[in-house]
């Protein structure tokens, strides 16, 4: 049926779309053999309602996605000379 929405200023909206989400795998990925129960290494992105799976290498070949690592370091004070640390 029709549902109408007459909301007030700054209300939020919610709505719900149904159908099936379906996805292509495209770059290496597919011409890898798939077997049951092996997981998948990928990233989806969506474009509009359309998901397209692929390594994280063809990103650059098959979008205007760049691919970005961020790094990590933990720095620990320590207040004790190295002969006591062990």
């Amino acid at each position: 049926g029709v549902r109408v929405f007459t909301p007030k200023n700054c209300e939020v909206v919610r709505l719900e779309f149904r159908g099936e989400n379906i996805g292509k795998a495209i770059g290496v990925l597919p011409k890898r053999k798939l077997e049951n129960g092996v997981p998948v290494r990928g990233v989806i992105v969506r474009q509009d309602f359309n998901y397209t799976m692929m390594k994280a290498s063809d990103l650059h070949r098959y979008t205007s996605l760049k691919v970005s690592r961020v790094g990590q370091r933990q720095l620990v004070p320590l207040r004790r000379s190295m002969e006591e640390v062990e």
